[in-house]
């Protein structure tokens, strides 16, 4: 989940099936209401980013574990990892185990509401909903009189959820099409509203919202991503990938950092390291130093420019790093964070986080 200063959560949701291998209802990880099978872990943490792994099974409110093969005791297994950067943006790879159908949801857009907080005194009604496309173009929605029924996804790339506070959720991702949360609501808020969370300890699995005295949920929309990356041979997955953060910004001041995912600055002329490849899972130039003194060229430009980049490099064996963006040195402040950490074969690994935004072409130095 993500949370504003004035204590007002969301979350994307979770991978989520239904009614398999005898289940019962949603299988799901909200659905584990003694925190028996769900794991997170920190698995890198520097000043420069943290990396947190979030390990579920698919279950029902029984137990009862999504695609369950009793020859091989597997079951559909999530691994999610979330590259958290010092500006409060995460990017999120979803990995998702199954030899199961393939129609798992996983997007939804949910207002996370503790005891007294009511879904409407956290969103607005008018608008609740901001849609943007790289075009900058931005559609509103209403839910004053409920929810609406013409939302339109087409091109859209930027979905803001409109809260009642300075900083509203926003997630970034490519979405293929989408739907509103339209029904199951009730006369207790505009927003369909439930109260079914591993907190309340009860194995329920829907269960209405009718006063805010525990923890609760109202969801908005749905929105479908493509697969980034699967497998469907001995060990079958699927994969997809996104964006998400709080934020103060206009749609179209977070139109750069989309620009930045969608179409990332090719890197060339690098001389000291390998060619730098941009990972979109964790929104950073992957490379390998050979020298103590690396450069390379970002191609940046108006439709693809550089925003808060982050460069990962393997086999770097100094502690401390020099850089410069265009010969300019960049100073060890809010502006430059920098860690070290070992690779998965024990080999040190240089991460910096820098703070800048570019459209020309970049000359970046490290040594």
């Amino acid at each position: 989940m993500i949370v504003n200063v004035k204590e007002q959560w969301y979350s994307n949701e979770f991978n989520e099936t239904w009614g398999t291998s005898g289940g019962q209802g949603c299988q799901e990880p909200m659905s584990d209401k003694e925190s028996y099978t769900n794991h997170v872990r920190i698995i890198e943490n520097t000043p420069a980013r943290v990396v947190v792994q979030w390990r579920y099974p698919l279950i029902d409110v029984l137990h009862v574990k999504a695609n369950f093969n009793e020859e091989t005791g597997w079951s559909d297994w999530a691994d999610w990892y979330y590259t958290i950067y010092p500006d409060g943006v995460a990017f999120k790879k979803m990995h998702l185990w199954t030899h199961g159908k393939r129609n798992h949801e996983w997007q939804e857009s949910m207002v996370i509401l503790g005891p007294d907080q009511h879904p409407e005194q956290v969103l607005e009604t008018d608008p609740a909903l901001m849609l943007t496309g790289l075009d900058g173009k931005t559609d509103t929605y209403s839910w004053v009189k409920g929810p609406p029924g013409n939302v339109n996804y087409r091109n859209k790339k930027i979905h803001i959820v409109n809260y009642r506070a300075e900083y509203n959720p926003f997630t970034i991702a490519d979405i293929l099409a989408g739907n509103v949360y339209g029904g199951e609501v009730t006369d207790y808020a505009v927003f369909p509203s439930w109260n079914h969370w591993p907190v309340a300890q009860m194995p329920s699995d829907g269960r209405y919202s009718i006063y805010p005295d525990r923890t609760a949920h109202s969801s908005l929309t749905h929105i479908y991503l493509p697969v980034f990356r699967e497998d469907r041979g001995e060990q079958p997955f699927y994969e997809k990938i996104m964006i998400e953060g709080m934020s103060n910004k206009s749609p179209a001041d977070l139109l750069p950092l989309s620009k930045s995912w969608f179409n990332p600055p090719v890197a060339v002329d690098n001389k000291g390291c390998s060619l730098p490849l941009y990972d979109k899972t964790q929104g950073a130039y992957i490379m390998t130093a050979n020298s103590n003194k690396i450069s390379f060229n970002l191609l940046a430009g108006p439709d693809s420019p550089v925003v808060n980049p982050c460069f990962v490099i393997k086999n770097w064996n100094k502690r401390n790093a020099r850089i410069t963006i265009n010969g300019e040195i960049i100073s060890p402040d809010k502006n430059l964070k920098q860690g070290s950490t070992f690779d998965t074969d024990g080999k040190e690994m240089k991460i910096i986080w820098i703070k800048t935004s570019k459209e020309g072409l970049t000359k970046i130095e490290i040594r």
